[in-house]
């Protein structure tokens, strides 16, 4: 499933690197697509709706492009060592996910431009943990497939 979003929220920050510089001049030339700056990628404004159930599915349509600040990686037990943190949350809305429930307030999509910089960091957990394999998750809160077509993330990792 490749993810269309119906309004994209650009953080300022996020407009000095390359891939979120290409994303908002991209989107800015799609029919359709309300596109906004913001200051932060935390602090989302309302998105449109006169209910809360509307509000769920515009967040669901919802794209916000930033820039992952956090040092830390979140632990990913069982399945893996760590999150690889690529993007947030999933276009999907499948009634048995978690992602329904651990994101319900917040289900817009969110994706990180500074992929090099998340690598690196990756990149030095796999050295701390030498001579042991480290393993992420992609997908742990998120399903990146759907924006892999904008972002090359996973391609890139």
């Amino acid at each position: 499933m490749r993810f269309e979003p119906k309004r994209v929220l650009v953080e300022q920050h996020a407009l000095d690197y390359t891939l979120g510089y290409k994303l908002y001049n991209y989107f800015k030339t799609q029919d359709g697509v309300e596109v906004k700056i913001i200051k932060s990628h935390n602090r989302v404004p309302n998105i449109p709706s006169k209910t809360p159930q509307q509000g769920f599915f515009e967040a669901k349509r919802t794209l916000v492009i930033g820039v992952r600040k956090s040092e830390k990686f979140q632990t990913c037990k069982p399945s893996a060592h760590y999150q690889l943190p690529l993007a947030t949350s999933c276009p999907g809305k499948c009634e048995y996910c978690y992602l329904q429930t651990n994101l319900g307030k917040k289900p817009y999509i969110r994706i990180y431009v500074n992929v090099d910089e998340i690598l690196e960091r990756a990149k030095n957990y796999i050295i701390e943990r030498k001579p042991e394999i480290t393993i992420f998750e992609g997908a742990a809160t998120s399903d990146p497939i759907p924006v892999e077509y904008l972002t090359g993330s996973l391609a890139k990792a």
